[in-house]
């Protein structure tokens, strides 16, 4: 069985990737860069209380998977403890109060891949840039991963993880800070949203969020030549140098601030504060 999340776009045929695979083989996808992209020593096996069994370079992200009937047991043990009560209670909790290895479902898979008890399973890792831009946050598409498709091609799948710009950009947003400028300007020059454009005539819809949100998001495609690993390739200069420099100053700077909240979640937050 393939599975493939419907926040993500094919760009290009996919197939000889999964043709001719072992039946034991688990294909995945590698995480975003973010927060919890590490599984460094195998910590979500062992906050799970798991027998260590393998680390994996990164955690496993679930966009796209291929299982067999091989894996029922994995399948049936990872439906367990998303049914667990200690789980569930978790996913009760804010983001911020939430513990990493039950952070989402993909943490609590990474954890049965780490144990001992599956560690012996082989996996085929789509790897980011290659095989799927996982677009989110200003890591989302770094430069290295724009030149390897400039080299090579695009990727076969591209993840549009977490903010979605069709529905960030249903209606228009006030824009609450420089970061949420960032933000919003980097998700509006996204290449999901490029790839999907191709569709947008065969689309009953309203596709309004396809077109520049605004007059730097224009310039910035057109200077890009409306092509994905050009587009926003200023703003991921930027990006890797930050991080790469380690340039703590501009780190607090950007995340001291809240960006591309929806106008529902605005409201909440102002009700709560008259509380």
């Amino acid at each position: 069985m393939l599975w493939i999340d419907s926040d993500i776009i094919v760009t290009r045929d996919f197939r000889h990737e999964f043709a001719g695979l072992d039946p034991r083989v688990l294909v995945a996808t590698e995480e975003a860069l973010w927060g919890n992209y590490s599984d460094a020593n195998a910590w979500r096996a062992r906050a799970w209380g798991f027998k260590f069994g393998r680390q994996l370079p990164f955690t496993i992200n679930t966009g796209v998977m291929r299982v067999t009937r091989s894996h029922l047991p994995l399948l049936t043990r990872w439906q367990e403890l998303l049914e667990s009560d200690v789980y569930k209670q978790a996913q009760r909790l804010s983001t911020e109060d939430r513990p990493m290895h039950m952070f989402g479902d993909q943490d609590v898979l990474t954890a049965l891949l780490s144990s001992a008890e599956f560690s012996d399973i082989e996996l085929k890792i789509l790897k980011r840039g290659s095989g799927i831009v996982q677009y989110f946050g200003l890591s989302g598409y770094t430069c290295a991963e724009r030149f390897q498709n400039i080299l090579h091609g695009p990727p076969y799948f591209i993840h549009s993880q977490v903010f979605k710009p069709w529905v960030k950009f249903a209606a228009k947003r006030q824009i609450e800070n420089s970061r949420d400028f960032v933000d919003t300007l980097y998700l509006d020059l996204s290449p999901y949203t490029l790839a999907a454009q191709e569709y947008k005539a065969d689309l009953t819809e309203p596709c309004t969020w396809m077109q520049p949100q605004s007059t730097t998001a224009a310039l910035l495609r057109a200077v890009g030549f409306w092509y994905a690993p050009l587009v926003g390739l200023p703003i991921a200069i930027l990006a890797d140098i930050v991080k790469n420099a380690n340039l703590s100053i501009a780190k607090r700077f950007y995340f001291k601030r809240n960006s591309l909240h929806d106008p529902a979640d605005l409201k909440r937050s102002a009700g709560n504060a008259q509380q």
